[in-house]
């Protein structure tokens, strides 16, 4: 339930934008980047793999040039039944960070062929270029462009933060086939 708790609050809270993608195991006494590759045998060992019931990113993935790399070992820390939760930039935050990320990038990451099932994807707008500075914002629940059969996309002059909660159904390593963008799936399923 904390995950709902979390959850419907983020819209309103303020999120720490200084955070830190280096995590620290007191159990192992290992240093973990999810940065960089990590090697199947820390996995393996227990160390990280599936450790915790929940993994909140609060914007540090537009920082990090090898985007995929880390979100898929966050992802792999996030146990069966477990949670994924993140904040990122969406729109509007030109110069903040390598990368300004979709909702069908995260419907797609999130995917059963992942280990995910994406339960929502909002987006939130802002009045100020900094999230954290506006205290009413207006927020939109975004439906999977594959199931809605369009692109789904948000203009607005305003910054928008994604928000993203997936949970873990299956152990599975990330990414073994990259994801692929909806609309072009089916424009190469059906020859259009």
């Amino acid at each position: 339930e904390f995950r709902r708790v979390l959850f419907r609050s983020s819209a309103r809270a303020q999120f720490n934008t200084n955070a830190t993608l280096i995590y620290y195991d007191a159990v192992s006494n290992q240093t973990i980047d999810p940065r960089e590759p990590q090697n199947d045998s820390s996995f393996a060992q227990g160390t990280i793999m599936a450790l915790f019931d929940a993994v909140i990113e609060s914007g540090s993935l537009e920082h990090v040039f090898n985007f995929p790399v880390a979100l898929g070992s966050l992802m792999r820390m996030v146990r069966v039944g477990g949670w994924m939760l993140m904040s990122t930039p969406a729109n509007n935050y030109c110069g903040h960070g390598f990368y300004q990320f979709t909702p069908e990038l995260m419907y797609r990451v999130f995917s059963e062929a992942n280990g995910f099932k994406t339960e929502r994807v909002m987006l939130v707008e802002s009045t100020y270029s900094s999230a954290e500075l506006t205290s009413n914002r207006t927020a939109y629940e975004v439906l999977d462009p594959a199931k809605a059969g369009i692109r789904v996309g948000l203009v607005t002059s305003r910054p928008v933060t994604m928000i993203v909660e997936a949970v873990n159904t299956r152990s599975v390593r990330p990414f073994e086939s990259p994801p692929l963008q909806s609309d072009y799936v089916q424009a190469w399923r059906t020859g259009k």
